[in-house]
């Protein structure tokens, strides 16, 4: 939560008056009693002034911190996987408090959750527009609203926000990853290897970052390279049945029928669906 700073004015005020009394007081005569009865009057109607301000304040304050709680609810609701009611409760904290970027965040990612990709862009949008600050969680709103923009199929926009996320965090191994895939459904294979690569660098057991390098090399004709990463994905998550058959496909490939078969049944086994197929199709037991 951000630090919230009040100007303090009221005691600058306070020394004012005690300095321009203590003044009229060393006088007796009808003008200073009449600057006197001015400044007490003057005096009575700031202090009026005052309470009410520190009366809005404590209001502002009731107002601001029951947000806060609505927002806790929503996240507890958001992580049993009760999403409706997690908007209700992160709405609300937004009516609250209307400047609460991370209830307009969580909102986005609950919205995100249900397959409602415009709503979260919207909400996640809004979010960003209220960071006038960088905060340490900035650069994953960016993330969330490129993967609902990839499931928009607006892969370019994805690809904006992922870049925007590593700007502002150029350790953060997810935006890679994210970016690769994006690059990848725009047919950009080399950018996304160089995605998966920064992906592997910063996480040398990301299995997944293999794996989908190697579907990257495979469509950009690289058979070997494609092998190597799912053989290193394989060794990373020995049930990982998506590498298994990748693996397979490549073999194939490349002349290469036993290790092909051999694989591709290894998926089969892991009871992934296109290798049963697969294997169905060609008659093999």
């Amino acid at each position: 939560m951000n630090e919230i700073e009040f100007s303090n004015k009221t005691s600058d005020i306070a020394i004012l008056f005690k300095r321009d009394i203590g003044l009229v007081f060393e006088s007796i005569n009808d003008k200073s009693r009449k600057i006197e009865s001015n400044l007490l009057k003057f005096k009575r109607l700031n202090n009026v002034k005052l309470f009410i301000s520190f009366m809005y304040i404590k209001a502002w304050l009731k107002q601001f911190f029951a947000g806060e709680d609505y927002n806790d609810k929503g996240i507890y609701q958001y992580n049993i996987g009760n999403y409706q009611q997690a908007i209700i409760d992160f709405t609300k904290a937004i009516k609250l408090n209307p400047f609460n970027a991370m209830a307009y965040s969580n909102l986005g990612n609950t919205h995100y959750k249900l397959g409602n990709y415009q709503q979260a862009i919207n909400n996640d949008t809004k979010a960003i527009e209220l960071y006038l600050r960088k905060s340490y969680d900035y650069h994953k709103v960016y993330n969330n609203r490129g993967l609902s923009h990839f499931y928009l199929g607006d892969y370019l926009n994805a690809v904006n926000d992922y870049t925007k996320a590593i700007e502002l965090n150029p350790q953060y191994v997810m935006a890679y990853f994210n970016r690769g895939i994006s690059h990848f459904y725009l047919d950009d294979y080399a950018n996304a290897v160089n995605d998966y690569t920064k992906a592997i660098e910063l996480n040398p057991q990301y299995a997944n970052a293999y794996c989908n390098r190697g579907v990257s090399y495979f469509k950009s004709d690289n058979y070997q390279l494609a092998i190597n990463d799912y053989i290193k994905a394989i060794e990373l998550n020995p049930q990982d049945a998506v590498a298994y058959f990748n693996r397979g496909i490549s073999y194939a490939m490349r002349d290469n029928e036993h290790q092909a078969i051999e694989d591709i049944k290894i998926a089969a086994h892991l009871w992934y669906k296109p290798a049963q197929d697969y294997l169905k199709n060609q008659g093999i037991e």
